[in-house]
């Protein structure tokens, strides 16, 4: 063998030899006492807190020299560690499930190596649900309503939404978001809330503004035809001329001032066309078809079920009851007169709208003015509207300009179809 080949055979028993005793004395410090090598362990965190409800991971740095151990301390299975066991460092993740109660929950890592410990605490909050928007703010039945918030459920059987009260049918959904379709209901306008339930528990949240549900207009034609006429008869086979005005009783029937033939109509539910009053022209009083109009123009009904019919062309107000007699309330010549019954005066009126004490409220389009009429029949001019024209303001100094239409909603507050003013104009009376 050449000088060469024995140094370096030498050189490499030199380094086994190292070797073996570096193992003996790594074996002998983990066996013996004598030899042990102290335990050492630290973290680079002592807490980990999690901001908000949901599913989600943190990690910390852990510092040994030895093997150890790792445990999540907790009620239940919401927390867990990923390694639980290893040598030496190591990067330690803690893993928190949803959190769906009602409270904020805690936990600890507990982690050994031989006796040294080290402890990592960990808090949760519980998941807020909450609803931030949702758009459209209109919709339609059949279309999709999206709602924005935090910590939907992402399993569709756990939410819930109503609109109104009404439930909507949920067609996705993930933590900031659902999708509904919009139910078949005209009741669906109002409150939009949103209910999760999971583990037992339940929690809701409401948005701040209000769902206006569009109806979807079908439109049917209950009565009449492209036939002007007179003829009292069912559904198209009836024929009216010129219906102007028309109000509706609590059982459903409508009565319609049919104005160019001078008469007041009755239309059942089922279309049942039938004459209460009036025939040709004329001013006369009268039982059903023996008294006459002067194109009847707007028309309401009380609790009683007495008509009250603005008779344009006559220039009064004329009252037909259910036994379909009609007197003349109030008015009697064109003018603009204060009065009780047939010594007040008027000038076309038109618009004819009641309250709930049973006054009527009158638009006198001619004169411009609007005119209240008690049950008693005493007539009084709430605005002098002297002249033709457009002013907001109080009393006397507003202005209207050829008034028609007029509503009243349950606080007596008045609307009036402004019509050459091309406006609706609120009325507050006080």
């Amino acid at each position: 063998m050449h000088n060469g080949q024995r140094k370096k055979r030498g050189g490499a028993q030199k380094r086994r030899a190292a070797w073996g005793l570096l193992l003996l004395f790594v074996a002998c410090a983990e066996t013996e006492p004598g030899f042990a090598l102290e335990p050492k362990l630290s973290v680079d965190l002592t807490e980990l807190v999690f901001d908000s409800g949901k599913a989600d991971e943190k990690s910390f740095g852990l510092v040994s020299n030895t093997s150890w151990v790792a445990n999540c301390i907790h009620e239940g299975v919401w927390c867990h560690v990923e390694p639980s066991f290893g040598s030496g460092n190591a990067r330690v993740k803690v893993k928190v499930q949803r959190n769906n109660g009602q409270a904020q929950r805690f936990a600890a890592v507990l982690l050994k190596a031989g006796p040294a410990e080290a402890k990592v605490s960990i808090s949760q909050p519980y998941a807020i649900l909450t609803l931030n928007s949702f758009k459209p703010a209109a919709e339609r039945f059949g279309e999709t309503l999206t709602l924005q918030g935090e910590n939907f459920s992402t399993v569709l059987s756990e939410n819930s939404v109503t609109l109104n009260g009404v439930s909507a049918e949920i067609l996705s959904a993930i933590e900031t978001e659902l999708r509904v379709k919009v139910p078949k209901n005209k009741n669906c306008s109002g409150l939009v809330q949103v209910t999760t339930t999971s583990e037992g528990i339940g929690k809701t949240a409401t948005a701040a503004a209000a769902f206006t549900y569009v109806p979807t207009a079908a439109v049917s034609t209950l009565a009449g035809s492209d036939t002007a006429g007179t003829a009292d008869n069912t559904g198209v086979d009836a024929q009216f001329y010129f219906p102007y005005g028309i109000t509706i009783d609590a059982t459903g029937n409508l009565y319609v001032t049919d104005s160019e033939s001078n008469r007041i109509r009755r239309v059942t539910q089922e279309g049942v066309v039938t004459t209460l009053a009036g025939s040709s022209q004329g001013a006369s009083d009268g039982a059903g078809v023996d008294a006459r109009f002067n194109f009847p123009y707007g028309i309401t009904i009380d609790a009683s079920n007495n008509l009250y019919v603005a008779d344009s062309g006559n220039d009064c107000i004329r009252r037909v009851t259910p036994a379909n007699i009609v007197s003349t309330f109030a008015g009697s010549t064109q003018g603009v007169s204060d009065g009780t019954g047939v010594d007040a005066a008027f000038s076309f009126p038109s618009g004819i709208t009641i309250d709930a004490l049973g006054n009527l409220y009158v638009t006198d389009s001619e004169s411009n003015r609007i005119r209240k009429v008690t049950p008693t029949g005493v007539v009084t001019t709430l605005f002098n509207g002297d002249t033709q024209g457009f002013a907001d303001n109080t009393g006397n100094d507003m202005r209207l300009s050829s008034p028609r239409g007029i509503a009243i909603d349950a606080s007596g507050n008045l609307y009036v179809a402004d019509t050459a003013n091309h406006r609706i104009r609120k009325i507050t009376l006080e």
